[in-house]
């Protein structure tokens, strides 16, 4: 009964809001719309306000206030034995000293001690005071609340039997009265001398009943015509729903201001159904039977299931302005169907943010003794250490974490490093080990009342910077911390303010978070890089399909994760890693490492934190990179034009003392999207931009002997495609080298290589520049149109037995009709190319 009188209480408040917004809105669409809009939209709200149950969807709802302040801390113990056994050792002590224990089924686990589950939550100061009330004072709060929802159903029924009683009173007064007149359209016209005012009456059985005496032939049309019109319309329905509804929201003045308007509204409607085709002297008759007949209306009762011909008197006044009014005015669908998505957005999207759970808490001191009971809640395990202060984290099964849906928020990555992986989400925290590529931890936060990501009170998480310690704390309620111990799976108590040394690699693209682990590489859940065998997305609407990719932002590598593995394997079920495209091009940056300088000047691409780009201040959404160097404690912007898209395909590249990038010419929104190829010295003066490249097309941007090698612009990417070459001080120009039969990879010691058209035997060609020779040197046996994108960027490696650094390629690329994602390395060395295909 609790939660359907809560749930009333919910969809009560939010229809009032929803009723207040229809009623402010009204004035404004007077004179344009008709009244049609609105009844649409008493209707919805009269069928969601007679369904008072909670239809929203948990895991996406935001969570409205909760009622627990009635009840305490949810459903009080009813056995009232227990209470009063543990009422001789409760004893009222300080919050930091409060050991909560949950009643909940003893259980022994594999090395043979008792745990008990459900640890209890404290969700507010309100209810911390209610939690260390005697047993008494709790029993009087949920006596109550109680009473509150006794007082309501009494009421509700009394209503509901008034008005049922009074209709059928009257039903059996007119069945003695009334006297058969004639029919219209297969309904019945009665006359009755109880009646003042002509009405229509019954759902099932619909009768018209005028009041005794003379009526002209003029007349009798329009009664008939008004309440036939009700017929058709089916209002009787209408006000009977509405009269249900002010029974149940009986204490609600908006329902009943809504009923009294759709009433109204009815009518309006009505007249305006009846007079559509009359002229102005029919429609000055038609108001006069209005006037004679709304004073009579005054005098009698109001009954279910009854439709009055006149209304009161001081609402004749804007009937009469709607029979005259000009027509033209629009029904208004559009704000109607506006109005019902608001109501089913309100009804799946908005809960209560209810606690269900029966508590028993018993209030200790360091040395009293703790009286442990049973509880109903089979989701985690609470262990009783030896410290009063310690406990063991709850935490939920595999197979129910696997089976979470997900929330109004994505889950968020918290923490991550070479070694494990945390996520947090609205049901817990998941700790996963990455070297040995399994959950470690699934944390219950919801049992510890830490389960806010959005909405007034928000959970608050700091990891240590080791990743070994987590502090939990609500806000702005900060009085009750924990602080956990991963390695130890140890929870306590804490009056620290905050870590020492908190984490805080973690940075925000689009919709995702990423950990930054090294300058190269990033970590992220993802929910789409795992595929079934028909190429389907894998479980993408709960946790068994989520996984982490590592991925390196250099090359576009990704290593998967599939966090879920061993449990869906071990239910004979299978899914495939695959990275997409989107996967790789999506770059994020917070501090990568480029070059160093003969004067000790190091060079990095920078996330803007300080908001110092120009782009933040009319596009701060592109998340803008900053090209700086520094040295000791000195720093320098040099570009501050790029976004991660420039860079994800194109390249930083040193020479001869000038730095060449992709950026945009201009601090303007236009130029940010047609970023040109950019020249600066190692200062960063002398800014230079190539504006003739045709088109701003240079892909597989590289370099070789001094000079900026470019495959350039081809109508819809046709082959040949032009090798071009530019000075990195742009002074030359561009200068065209020669055509390639096929994609460009890399140009190395005056060689130049592609994956060749279809043209030649398919495979990675390499061409003397000099001299015109060329020579396949691997058989791939895929032509170079079979691709929808193939990139190369230039690394530098340790080969082995080599004690410097050569330089390399790699190769990033997908097949047609394909959003796979594959890469290849390859070296180039003393003018030799071998191919290593992963």
């Amino acid at each position: 009964m609790e939660n359907f009188f809560e749930g009333l209480l919910k969809i009560s408040v939010i229809c009032a809001g929803i009723i207040l917004l229809i009623a402010l809105m009204s004035p404004l669409l007077k004179k344009g719309h008709t009244v049609f809009w609105r009844y649409i939209l008493w209707i919805v709200l009269g069928i969601r306000l007679a369904l008072p149950f909670d239809f929203s969807v948990s895991e996406y709802a935001f969570l409205l206030p909760s009622l627990d302040i009635w009840q305490g801390n949810g459903n009080i113990q009813k056995d009232n034995e227990n209470i009063q056994k543990k009422r001789a050792a409760q004893q009222q002590v300080s919050d930091d000293s409060i050991k909560m224990i949950v009643k909940d089924s003893r259980e022994k686990n594999t090395s043979g001690e008792v745990v008990y589950k459900d640890f209890p939550t404290r969700e507010n100061e309100t209810e911390k005071n209610y939690v260390n009330m005697p047993s008494d004072k709790k029993i009087e709060k949920e006596n109550i609340y109680q009473l509150l929802i006794c007082i309501w159903a009494f009421v509700a029924a009394f209503l509901f039997l008034v008005q049922v009683g009074s209709y059928l009173i009257f039903y059996m007064k007119l069945k003695k009265t009334k006297r058969f007149l004639q029919k219209k359209e297969k309904i019945p016209v009665f006359c009755s001398e109880i009646v003042q005012s002509p009405m229509l009456i019954g759902i099932c059985r619909p009768q018209i009943i005028l009041p005794k005496q003379h009526f002209t032939k003029e007349q009798i049309e329009f009664i008939l015509s008004h309440e036939f019109a009700h017929y058709k319309r089916k209002d009787l329905v209408v006000k009977l729903l509405l009269a249900w509804c002010r029974t149940l929201h009986w204490f609600n003045p908006f329902v009943y201001y809504m009923e009294r308007r759709a009433e109204k509204d009815i009518e309006l409607l009505c007249d305006s159904q009846v007079v559509r085709n009359f002229s102005k002297e029919e429609k000055k008759q038609y108001s006069q039977m209005l006037l004679a007949y709304a004073s009579g209306h005054e005098k009698g009762g109001s009954w279910l299931c009854v439709s009055r011909f006149s209304e009161k008197t001081h609402t004749l006044k804007e009937r009469f302005s709607n029979i005259f009014s000009s027509t033209g005015r629009k029904k208004g669908i559009v704000i109607a169907m506006t109005g019902i998505g608001v109501v089913l957005f309100a009804s799946l999207f908005l809960a209560l943010g209810m606690q269900n759970k029966s508590v028993d808490i018993t209030s200790t001191d360091e040395n009293s003794p703790v009286d442990l009971a049973e509880s109903n809640n089979e989701n985690s395990l609470v262990d009783l250490a030896e410290s009063s202060n310690e406990i063991k984290m709850p935490e939920l099964s595999l197979k129910k974490a696997a089976n979470m849906r997900y929330g109004a928020v994505f889950p968020q990555l918290i923490y991550a490093s070479s070694q494990r992986a945390i996520l947090y989400d609205y049901w817990g925290m998941m700790i996963y080990n990455i070297a040995e590529e399994r959950i470690e931890q699934i944390l219950d936060l919801p049992a510890l009342n830490l389960e806010y990501i959005q909405g007034e009170t928000v959970t608050n998480i700091e990891v240590s910077e080791n990743g070994s310690q987590i502090l939990l704390y609500n806000s702005p309620d900060t009085k009750e911390k924990f602080l956990y111990d991963i390695d130890k799976k140890q929870l306590k108590y804490t009056q620290q303010e905050h870590l020492e040394h908190i984490y805080n690699d973690v940075v925000v693209w689009g919709e995702n978070q990423y950990a930054v682990l090294n300058t190269t590489s990033i970590a992220y859940f993802s929910q789409d890089s795992l595929k079934t065998k028909k190429g389907k997305a894998f479980h993408s609407q709960d946790m068994m399909g989520l996984s982490l990719v590592i991925k390196n932002t250099n090359l576009g590598e990704a290593q998967i994760y599939p966090l879920f593995k061993e449990y869906y394997e071990a239910q004979g079920k299978t899914a495939f890693a695959y990275c997409k495209y989107k996967d790789v091009e999506c770059q994020v940056i917070s501090k990568k490492y480029l070059y160093e300088d003969e004067q000790g000047w190091k060079y990095y691409l920078e996330q803007d934190k300080e908001k110092e780009s120009r782009i933040q201040k009319f596009a701060p959404v592109l998340n803008p990179l900053l090209l700086v160097r520094r040295k000791n404690e000195k720093r320098q912007v040099l570009e501050d034009l790029i976004i991660p898209q420039m860079v994800s395909w194109c390249p930083v590249i040193f020479v001869d003392g000038r730095i060449i990038y992709k950026a945009a010419a201009k601090a303007k929104m236009g130029e940010v999207k047609d970023p040109v190829l950019v020249s600066i010295a190692l200062d960063g003066s002398d800014r230079k931009t190539a504006d003739d490249i045709l088109y701003h097309d240079f892909d597989n941007l590289c370099e070789d002997q001094g000079w900026i090698y470019y495959a350039g612009w081809t109508n819809d990417n046709a082959f040949p495609q032009p090798l071009c070459r530019i000075s990195a001080d742009f002074r030359t120009g561009p200068q065209f080298v020669r055509d390639i039969p096929g994609r460009l990879i890399g140009v190395e010691d005056g060689i130049v290589y592609y994956l060749t058209d279809s043209s030649k035997k398919a495979g990675i060609y390499w061409c003397d520049l000099k001299t015109g020779k060329e020579q396949i040197y691997d058989k791939w046996g895929v032509p170079a149109e079979d691709f929808s994108f193939l990139n190369s960027q230039e690394i530098r490696f340790i080969k082995d037995g080599e004690k410097e650094p050569v330089s390399g390629s790699h190769l990033i690329f997908s097949y047609k009709n394909q959003d796979e994602v594959y890469t290849t390395n390859i070296e180039f060395h003393n003018a030799l190319v071998m191919l290593f295909k992963e």
